[in-house]
């Protein structure tokens, strides 16, 4: 297996995503990766990159897992065909139901 891959999407990679896009995903990028970020924010976009790059479906002789995390990433944000604002949308959407799930269980808010 590549030593890229791993289980789900790796918050390490935020930043090799920022500059595929437009001004509006670069920005919502600059604003996960501050140290103001919220931890939803953080879990909501990880969440996003799951559910794109089929992350659940991934194993290890997959052509994805072979080809590793960073180059599935990136493909799949360059190849998206909505726009910016359809990204940012259904991060948000994400990032709702994290917190939603962090507060039914009472999960620690912290960094």
């Amino acid at each position: 297996m590549n030593s890229d891959t791993e289980l789900l999407f790796p918050l390490r990679l935020i930043p090799e995503l920022r500059d595929l896009r437009g001004s509006e995903w670069q920005e919502l990028i600059d604003r996960i990766l501050s140290d103001q970020s919220p931890i939803e924010e953080e879990l909501g976009f990880v969440l996003l990159m799951v559910e794109l790059c089929s992350c659940t479906s991934c194993n290890s002789y997959s052509f994805r897992a072979i080809r590793g995390c960073t180059t599935c990433a990136t493909s799949t944000i360059l190849r998206f065909r909505d726009t910016d604002q359809e990204l940012i949308r259904r991060f948000k959407k994400n990032t709702e139901e994290m917190a939603a799930f962090m507060s039914s269980k009472k999960v620690e808010r912290t960094k």
